[in-house]
Formats: C-alpha cells, structure tokens, sequence
C-alpha cells in the first residue's frame, strides 16, 4: 500500500499542470490509516503541486477521516493552499472518503464549472453515507 501511494503522487507530480482542469478539488485522507512517515512525504509532495495548479485556476482543500471537511475554499493563491495541505494532521476513527468526494464534486456544481479532483488517500472508506457509485455517478454528471 505505501508504495502505490509515493507512486500515485510521483506520477501526479510528472504530468503537466495544463492536464488539470480549472477548478481543482485536493481531497486528502486525514484518517490514521496511512503511516504517519509517508502521508507527511505525501502533503510535501502535494503542497509542491501548488503553484502549477492555482496557475490553471482556482483550487479547494479538503481534508477526511470522521468527516470531510472544507479546509480551503477555491483560492487561485498558492501559498494558501500549500499552507492548508502543510496544517493537515491524522486523526479521527473512520475514512468517509466517499462523503469527501461527493462534497467536492458538489462544490465544484455550485460553481458552475467542470474541474478535477486530486485524490490523496489508500482507497478505504469506512462509513460514508453516500456509496462510491453516488460519487461517481454525480461527478461524471458534472463533468468532473
């Protein structure tokens, strides 16, 4: 599991920003799952992101475990969204992984706009109240 994760974000961190689409949602698993060691390499990897992504347009944090939770809005400044993914710290009991994307993907609606999500995370959801199918289904509606 650890490997697939420093590999999803080395891959991520290879692409081109212009494959991005404007705006970007980082949803981030907060949960305990992933080890402590890899999910501080991971957010250094993803703050890096930053200023290519806010360069293509506007970009949200968001962070999960027992809930998912907004932790910056849509913002085009880079700083802001490198500190916000810099302040994340595991906790909670449950992943709702599912609930995180669902709410992003929403966000993303209300602005009118298709957009991305970038999703770090070890793929468990425990606990949510929307079914993955809820979340894809919503976010290919979207254009997302």
């Amino acid at each position: 599991m650890r490997s697939r994760l420093l590999v999803a974000v080395a891959l991520v961190l290879a692409l081109p920003a212009a494959l991005f689409a404007a705006p970007t949602a980082i949803l981030v698993d907060t949960s305990r799952s992933i080890p402590a060691a890899q999910f501080e390499r991971a957010k250094g990897a993803l703050a890096e992101l930053a200023p290519a992504l806010t360069a293509k347009g506007p970009v949200a944090v968001y962070a999960f475990n027992d809930g998912a939770v907004k932790v910056v809005d849509f913002t085009e400044d880079p700083s802001a969204v490198a500190a916000a993914i810099g302040g994340l710290s595991q906790g909670g009991r449950y992943t709702l992984l599912y609930d995180c994307l669902f709410a992003a993907v929403r966000d993303m609606e209300a602005r009118k706009s298709e957009g991305a999500v970038l999703l770090l995370t070890d793929g468990k959801d425990e606990n949510s109240a929307v079914t993955l199918e809820d979340a894809a289904g919503r976010a290919d509606a979207a254009h997302v």
